[in-house]
């Protein structure tokens, strides 16, 4: 078991710092492609199913590395929460400067349109941009909602795996032991058979000899 906690650990780790080379390219501006973003989300998904079975495991290993094994994958979980914290901050941050440069653009446009404008209609227009600004907003909290609904969708998928491995583990550890329970039995009725018919051959050896 010990070896099979090793290996999946080394995928881990591996993947973890794949994630974060890539977060920081991402956060330093050298690469801000919403390619880099998709394979940074994937991989954070990825690593996530990967901690979960790890962990399952290093929960059922019975090797005296078991504590060990545990700190190490709790270290893991930790970094890899930490790398799915900065994603969200820095998609946060996109959001919060796209929608900055939006507003200037709007802003620059509308100061060029309105000089030929009374005081009334430049009034109406701003207000109809606010209104416009306000949709967005909104579209942007739906839009957040929404993705904070799909993670603890995958939450709670990734949770019911590990109970069913947890609970398929569990009725492996129970078979073992019925089955070895009914290989001490049968090894007991096989030598109380024996002792009897010793017991009946003595009896009647003593009945044959002393008639």
């Amino acid at each position: 078991m010990s070896s099979e906690v090793q290996e999946k650990y080394k995928q881990a780790k591996k993947m973890l710092h794949r994630a974060n080379i890539l977060l920081e390219d991402l956060e330093m501006g050298r690469n801000e492609s919403e390619e880099l973003q998709e394979e940074i989300s994937m991989m954070i998904n990825r690593l996530a199913r990967q901690l979960d079975v790890l962990k399952s495991l290093v929960d059922t290993d019975t090797s005296v590395r078991r504590e060990l094994l545990k700190r190490q994958v709790k270290a893991l979980q930790e970094e890899h929460s930490d790398v799915q914290t900065g994603l969200e901050k820095y998609l946060k941050g996109a959001h919060k400067r796209r929608m900055a440069a939006t507003n200037r653009k709007d802003l620059y446009s509308r100061m060029v349109a309105d000089e030929d404008l009374t005081a009334t209609e430049a009034l109406s227009r701003e207000s109809d941009s606010i209104a416009k600004s306000r949709q967005r907003v909104s579209g942007l909290v739906a839009e957040g909602s929404a993705v904070l609904e799909a993670l603890k969708s995958q939450s709670n998928t990734f949770r019911s795996t590990q109970s069913k491995l947890l609970s398929f583990m569990e009725s492996l550890n129970i078979s073992g032991s019925i089955i070895t329970t009914i290989n001490r039995t049968q090894r007991a009725d096989r030598m109380i058979v024996y002792s009897g018919m010793v017991a009946i051959t003595f009896l009647m050896f003593l009945i044959y000899w002393f008639r």
